[in-house]
């Protein structure tokens, strides 16, 4: 699990018409702003809205499994160029595979450490 200094708090979630970077890739999207505060490091957040599951538990494991996954991968990269991720689905929780959670992180940080 990612520690609480790396989570994107309700105080710190980037307003909807602040300017992102999206990407999607086979079961997720990420949105990415830059930051106009002077925080350190990165921050992600897990949004799954209520009609992707079918219930609180799913959606708590699921964002639990994005959480270890950003943890074990981000630590093997450099820093990112963006402050704020937002990580959603792309659909229903049931038909998602953990592996292909794992590999779109894999995928997106190596996209990001190609970004300057």
């Amino acid at each position: 699990m990612l520690p609480k200094s790396k989570k994107l708090s309700r105080g710190l979630f980037p307003a909807r018409n602040d300017s992102k970077f999206s990407w999607m890739g086979k079961v997720l999207r990420v949105h990415a702003y830059t930051a106009g505060d002077k925080d350190t490091g990165p921050r992600f957040a897990i949004v799954v809205p209520a009609r992707l599951s079918t219930g609180a538990v799913s959606r708590n494991r699921f964002k639990r499994l994005v959480m270890s996954a950003i943890e074990e991968i981000m630590s093997k990269v450099g820093p990112l160029p963006h402050k704020k991720y937002v990580i959603f689905p792309k659909e229903n929780l049931r038909t998602l595979a953990p592996n292909d959670v794992l590999e779109d992180i894999r995928v997106f940080a190596r996209k990001k450490e190609a970004r300057p």
